[in-house]
């Protein structure tokens, strides 16, 4: 699963390529011209423009002098002029009016994040640029009712558990039209991984070039099934990658294992989820979404495993994210030589977007990130293999802007925010697609499941 710990610089060795989008302004193009390979796609080429009742700081308004000023000028009284300086005198008017009669509004967004979160990611940076857009960051004390604090225009949180979604559902009830960024019930979604791919599996991507979809994978309960492969069906074999079934975000959620064979198995412990291993070229595409702007970068990840190589191996190979290499295949000097990111192909813009689109609208999330893997087998087949909510988004370049363009965005269309889209309902041939508490996707009570 995706990680706010990015990996280091000297594993990817990545060189980067940035395309301002036309939606954000102050592109930082001096930024770590070295850090990534990417392209940046956006959904929505037209700016918000600034309500007439906002005035952002350093901006000026017409004063009494200026006024003045005008009277005096002789292109005033030219004949054919009267209307033209009419008009321009009652709008002058009408800015003065409202900027003496409604001071500046400033917009407050209200932040509640782990503290490792919050060191990452509240930088002075991006307060400073949001401060200087009319927007404050304002952190929300979790040891005092939520109700008690604000007032807020948004609510960003990346926190979980029963007390705080009902400090949250209290807030909106008490604030109708303050907007959570994200819903506490959509995140859910992406904490168990079974329900998290599902979601891609309801996506409908028209595309004459490229096919899009899931890798094969089942979620075991009980360690009789774990230890016998014949049981386990989907046409699953080795080797298969074992993540654990919660993925909340916790260290224990994100140890994975690469298993060659059976014996690999015997250090498992169920619940856990088995996903066939896809050999990819060594390159994961991870997918940043934010709103409506989206970065695609490319980095290393695990090696192919040939049928020759898997004869040799042995039990199973510990990881903790799918773009971090262990020690050992890191000092791997062959796997260095026949593994070169830049020669690595980007998929398609526009089919990145798109995915990222609909994975945005079926997850009714703002801010997320996925994983995608090109199957070396059938060269235009892209595979999702991990979603993941509120990723490390101060690793990418430039995030300042982003982040607060975002924030501007959103909180000036409320009435298209992504609040009023809809869930899309889960398939009801899915197997064993469960909940957080042992659920099916209609509420039914799964025999023997284990609430995650």
């Amino acid at each position: 699963m995706a990680s706010d710990q990015q990996p280091s610089a000297s594993i990817f060795g990545d060189h980067s390529t940035a395309v301002r989008p036309p939606l954000f302004s102050g592109y930082d193009s001096d930024r770590d011209p070295k850090s990534e390979l990417n392209f940046i796609g956006c959904f929505n080429s037209n700016s918000s423009p600034k309500p007439l009742d906002i005035i952002p700081q350093g901006e000026q308004t017409e004063t009494e002098d200026d006024f003045r000023d005008e009277a005096s000028d002789g292109n005033r009284t030219k004949p054919g002029n009267e209307k033209k300086v009419s008009e321009l005198d009652g709008d002058k008017r009408e800015i003065r009016r409202r900027s003496m009669a409604e001071p500046m509004r400033r917009l407050g967004v209200g932040y509640a994040l782990a503290p490792k979160k919050q060191e990452s990611f509240i930088q002075v940076s991006l307060l400073n640029l949001a401060r200087e857009r009319g927007i404050d960051l304002v952190q929300i004390d979790t040891d005092k009712p939520l109700v008690e604090q604000g007032p807020f225009d948004c609510v960003l949180h990346k926190l979980c558990g029963e007390d705080w979604k009902k400090q949250l559902d209290e807030y909106s009830v008490k604030n109708p039209n303050v907007l959570i960024i994200d819903s506490p019930e959509a995140i859910e979604r992406l904490h168990n991984r079974i329900s998290m791919l599902e979601v891609a599996t309801e996506l409908e991507i028209e595309t004459d070039t490229e096919s899009f979809g899931i890798p094969k994978q089942i979620v075991i309960y009980d360690s009789e099934t774990l230890l016998d492969p014949n049981t386990w069906g989907e046409g699953l074999k080795f080797p298969v990658i074992a993540k654990p079934l919660v993925a909340d975000g916790s260290a224990k959620s994100h140890k994975m294992s690469l298993v060659f064979n059976q014996d690999g198995l015997n250090k498992l412990k169920p619940p856990i989820v088995l996903q066939e291993f896809v050999n990819h070229g060594g390159v994961i595409f991870k997918v940043y979404v934010v709103g409506d702007y989206v970065k695609c970068v490319k980095r290393k990840s695990l090696p192919d495993v040939s049928e020759e190589k898997l004869c040799s191996l042995e039990g199973s190979l510990s990881f903790s994210h799918v773009s971090n290499l262990t020690t050992l295949e890191r000092n791997d000097d062959e796997y260095d030589k026949t593994m070169n990111l830049e020669d690595a192909e980007m998929p398609p813009q526009s089919f990145i977007t798109d995915v990222a689109r609909g994975l945005q609208r079926a997850t009714k999330l703002h801010l997320f990130n996925f994983d995608v893997i090109r199957d070396t087998r059938i060269g235009n087949r892209y595979l999702v293999i991990d979603i993941n909510y509120f990723p490390g988004y101060a690793k990418m370049p430039s995030y300042e802007t982003v982040l607060t363009d975002f924030f501007w965005d959103v909180l000036n269309r409320k009435d298209t925010a992504l609040h009023n889209l809809q869930f899309n309902s889960c398939e009801k041939g899915s197997r064993k697609l469960v909940g957080n508490r042992g659920c099916d996707c209609e509420g039914n009570e799964i025999e023997n499941a284990i609430p995650v």
